[in-house]
């Protein structure tokens, strides 16, 4: 139901905290957490040393975010370093299997859009890395948002009040315009080629349904379920959307302007699932940004 005032609430767990009452320490570690754990590190390291980041920048990464974990000051974060330490552990698997001859040759046969298709089911590693993290955690199905959640429910923006069965296409709307710009400069898709999007449709479909949902999940809603309550939904968002927006660094949209874009949308896709208490609006939202992405890269191939 909606509040009297119309006014978001979050999932069941999450409370917005007066500024008194957030731990400035833990908010600090759970800020460098969010920096160490994300690609940031293989990102400069990839920049300044001209090659991919050996395994040594991976395992230092776990080192680090294990270090923050033990800190007497992280006590109320605690949980969020660990989600960290799976989701990069996870990660780190895969880009073990990505350094093999197996992968390499395999990989070099695949179309662009065939690598995006695949990449989703790779993107399992570091999903399952943060899943296991919550087992015995207590955290229930409706603290995690993963229930449809309540659309009905309403984003107070100065004068109006639209609920999210509104909202979630307006934000869809939103986010869809920027990213199919940016997209037009990064991937270069030529508009007479949407036939050959059609055949495709089916994978396209079936891509952006569970890429969505992966990420939604990692970056999402586990993240805020674990942050929130420790450090208030404003910095929550902040965090979790920022480590969304790095993570699109070598992806879609990519470069710093994806890493910007990707930040934006992520805030807004979790503001979503914080009004909805919910994963249907952000899945859904996020899924339509998927389907472009996945249209672009096949209108971009010759």
């Amino acid at each position: 139901m909606d509040s009297p005032a119309g006014k978001l609430r979050p999932v069941s767990v999450v409370r917005e905290l007066p500024a008194r009452s957030v731990d400035r320490r833990a908010a600090l570690i759970a800020w460098a957490a969010m920096l160490l754990g994300s690609i940031l590190p293989r990102v400069v390291w990839t920049v300044f040393a001209h090659e991919d980041a050996p395994p040594l920048v991976l395992v230092a990464q776990l080192v680090v975010l294990f270090g923050l974990s033990r800190l007497t000051a992280a006590r109320s974060v605690h949980g969020y370093v660990v989600l960290l330490i799976g989701m990069v552990a996870g990660d780190d698997a895969y880009q073990l299997l990505r350094s093999t001859a197996a992968w390499q040759g395999w990989w070099a046969q695949l179309s662009e859009h065939e690598r995006l298709f695949v990449d989703p089911f790779f993107e399992l590693l570091p999903s399952a890395g943060v899943a296991l993290t919550l087992v015995g955690s207590r955290l229930t199905r409706a603290d995690l948002s993963l229930t449809v959640g309540d659309l009905s429910r309403r984003l107070r923006i100065g004068p109006l009040a639209l609920t999210w069965w509104v909202a979630t296409p307006i934000v869809a709307l939103l986010l869809a315009g920027p990213l199919l710009a940016q997209l037009s400069f990064t991937v270069g898709p030529d508009p007479s080629a949407v036939p050959r999007v059609v055949p495709l449709v089916p994978a396209a479909l079936l891509f952006s349904t569970l890429n969505a949902f992966l990420e939604e999940f990692r970056f999402r809603a586990a993240p805020l379920a674990r942050l929130v309550p420790a450090v208030g939904a404003s910095q929550a968002l902040l965090v979790t959307s920022i480590l969304f927006g790095i993570g699109h660094y070598y992806g879609h949209p990519s470069g710093l302007s994806g890493i910007v874009l990707a930040s934006f949308g992520g805030w807004l896709l979790g503001l979503s699932m914080l009004g909805t208490r919910g994963i249907a609006a952000p899945w859904l939202i996020h899924g339509l940004q998927d389907l472009l992405i996945f249209a672009a890269v096949v209108k971009a191939e010759t």
